[in-house]
């Protein structure tokens, strides 16, 4: 019964007020401690279907559908939810009010299959770099994520004025991958002509300089010759 008292404000202590959810999980309580697992992990597993959109609701369901499991000693099904939630909530803990219903053994478990799961990307240069992974804006640099899937990634950094850079990574277990990189400034017409520019005028006059050197050795153009007098008035 004292599993059950704590239930409620543990609950509660989400932002969704729902006497209905409240009691389903008082249920699935209650089912526990009677040893009928099944039904009491049937039950969660319909609360995770009910309350999809609840971020809240949902991380404690996952935290009860997982100690059901790990108390019916199905350890199969304890890790291929506890794979599901991880993937959905890859910070997911037991703390605070939950604690008291909730083993925190099961935190050391959720800390393994992190390290398995994830690894970390930090990019410290450039700042004030959009970054993406595989097209999924992350943040701007720098930028330490600490929990990203293992796995291969595009990683994307894109900078007003510069060139995009795109680079390919793969985060290991337990992985953590930094980077340092640099971006090249694109190369617009204002930069053309600073750069070309004195190279142009420099070339218009060595170019000019010579063709007036050489104008001077050309012949002379032969003068036309006068007209005859008009013939005398009659």
């Amino acid at each position: 019964m004292v599993a059950l008292s704590c239930l409620i404000p543990a609950v509660a202590a989400c932002s969704v007020q729902d006497e209905t959810y409240i009691e389903k999980f008082t249920e699935v309580a209650y089912l526990r401690s009677k040893g009928e697992y099944d039904r009491a992990i049937e039950l969660v597993q319909n609360i995770i279907k009910e309350y999809a959109d609840s971020e809240n609701v949902l991380r404690h369901a996952y935290n009860q559908l997982i100690f059901t499991l790990d108390k019916k000693n199905d350890v199969n099904a304890k890790l291929e939810n506890a794979r599901a939630a991880l993937e959905r909530f890859p910070d997911l803990r037991i703390e605070g009010i939950e604690s008291n219903i909730i083993p925190g053994e099961l935190n050391d478990y959720y800390d393994q299959l992190r390290g398995e799961m994830f690894g970390s990307v930090t990019v410290r240069e450039p700042e004030g770099c959009r970054l993406f992974l595989n097209e999924k804006f992350m943040g701007e640099t720098p930028l330490h994520l600490p929990l990203v899937r293992v796995g291969e990634y595009a990683l994307v950094l894109t900078k007003s004025g510069y060139h995009d850079l795109t680079k390919r990574i793969v985060v290991d277990p337990s992985g953590r991958h930094e980077y340092s990189e640099s971006l090249s400034r694109e190369r617009g017409m204002w930069w053309w002509a600073h750069r070309l520019g004195p190279a142009l005028v420099g070339g218009a006059i060595i170019t000019y300089g010579l063709v007036r050197d050489a104008g001077g050795n050309e012949p002379v153009a032969d003068q036309p010759l006068p007209l005859p007098p008009p013939p005398p008035a009659q």
